[in-house]
């Protein structure tokens, strides 16, 4: 009697606080529930087992207050106590077991279905038979002789998610997934000290709400920086160039717009380039090669302006924008010339290329775009010079 009078006493005290912890964690688990409703970065799967979690843990926390309530009720209401009791422990599983489905999509859950569906049937039986749980004077709980059923349960729950994280976990780092582990640990612990005091220490329903809340913050950073690589991978590829790796005809339009007006306040200096021979490299050596020149000719171009924005703006057409001053244009453009001289020296391809420069102070008004159709007609006057020389018949190589 006097260890039933401590527990009793025990019980009054904790009620105290753990109604105030019990509305804060109903509280964080609201939040956590907007949180993921308004989520648009997780799929539509994702969120239907988080709020079949957050269901699970909401209802837990009810019925697991309920039970510290009731501890000191009269012993007419011994039956609603082990009804709450074995509600505890459905819900309880249901938070593992709808954490397991979310980890295993597209397999057959049979064996989860099934173990969920036991759990539900022996709960309810045990009100009436005593297998898991029996309730003593003043509500001591005292394992039944079938406790063990419940043990297993859960055994092959952790089972399943430890193994199914094992596959769902290829995409996150090891720092994540340590600490997930470590949690799972922490919440394994405050499970198994709730049920060797026989429900006297209440740390399960505290220990899972505060993990799952910490493991889903997690999952959700993680997404957010899957979501930013996806989104960073998926910009390069707009506005990188397959072929040369300089910038695409997206990148260059959008240059058009940053220097869309009052160009002339600048100094800048923009090159019109065009390779000169592409047919005749095609008809001959295939196109495989003539390729194999555009990317070439675009190396070379990026050598020659590193540090200044390059594009592929055609098939074999080249915009550059440099930041600097007229006489600073002139020196690129004999360096250009150089570097084609060696470059040509040492390859069977050779590269000929067609080169229109203009300065923003040439331009009386607008922006960028004027620039560069100035640097257009000075690069097709290049052009049309090339093809005047009978070795370049345009009507043989173009």
């Amino acid at each position: 009697m006097h260890a039933t009078a401590v527990m009793a006493q025990l019980s009054n005290i904790f009620l105290d606080y753990y109604t105030s912890l019990d509305i804060i964690l109903t509280l964080f688990l609201i939040a956590v529930f907007i949180l993921v409703l308004f989520d648009q970065h997780h799929p539509r799967r994702f969120k239907i087992y988080s709020y079949q979690v957050l269901g699970s843990l909401l209802l837990y926390n009810i019925f697991d207050w309920l039970s510290v309530y009731l501890i000191n009720s009269p012993p007419n209401t011994d039956r609603l106590f082990h009804f709450i009791k074995a509600f505890e422990y459905i819900f309880g599983v249901g938070i593992g077991y709808s954490i397991a489905l979310y980890l295993r999509p597209g397999k057959k859950n049979w064996l989860l279905h099934s173990v969920f569906g036991l759990n539900i049937i022996y709960e309810l039986a045990s009100v009436y038979t005593g297998w898991n749980l029996s309730i003593g004077p003043n509500k001591a709980i005292k394992h039944g002789p079938y406790h063990f059923v419940i043990t297993l349960i859960w055994l092959i729950i952790l089972i399943v998610i430890a193994d199914s994280f094992n596959h769902f976990s290829k995409g996150i780092s090891k720092k994540e997934k340590y600490i997930t582990y470590y949690i799972g640990c922490v919440v394994y612990v405050g499970v198994i000290l709730q049920d060797l005091s026989n429900g006297v220490i209440h740390t399960s329903c505290i220990s899972i709400t505060i993990g799952y809340i910490i493991i889903l913050l997690l999952f959700q950073n993680n997404n957010l920086n899957f979501s930013d690589q996806t989104i960073t991978k998926q910009e390069y590829l707009i506005t990188t160039d397959a072929l040369t790796g300089l910038g695409s005809r997206y990148s260059y339009e959008k240059e058009l717009k940053t220097f869309a007006k009052n160009i002339q306040d600048k100094k800048v200096v923009a090159y019109s380039i065009d390779l000169n021979g592409l047919k005749g490299t095609n008809d001959t050596y295939g196109h495989q090669e003539g390729d194999r020149l555009i990317k070439e000719a675009a190396m070379v171009i990026h050598d020659t302006f590193r540090g200044s924005r390059c594009f592929r703006t055609g098939g074999d057409e080249f915009a550059i924008v440099v930041i600097g001053k007229p006489d600073h244009g002139k020196e690129l453009l004999t360096k250009l010339k150089d570097n084609i001289a060696m470059y040509n020296r040492k390859s069977r391809l050779k590269i000929s290329l067609s080169v229109g420069m203009a300065s923003s102070k040439e331009v009386v008004s607008g922006g960028l775009r004027e620039l560069m159709a100035l640097a257009d007609q000075r690069m097709y006057q290049e052009k049309r010079k090339y093809y005047m020389d009978p070795k370049h018949d345009r009507r043989k190589n173009r």
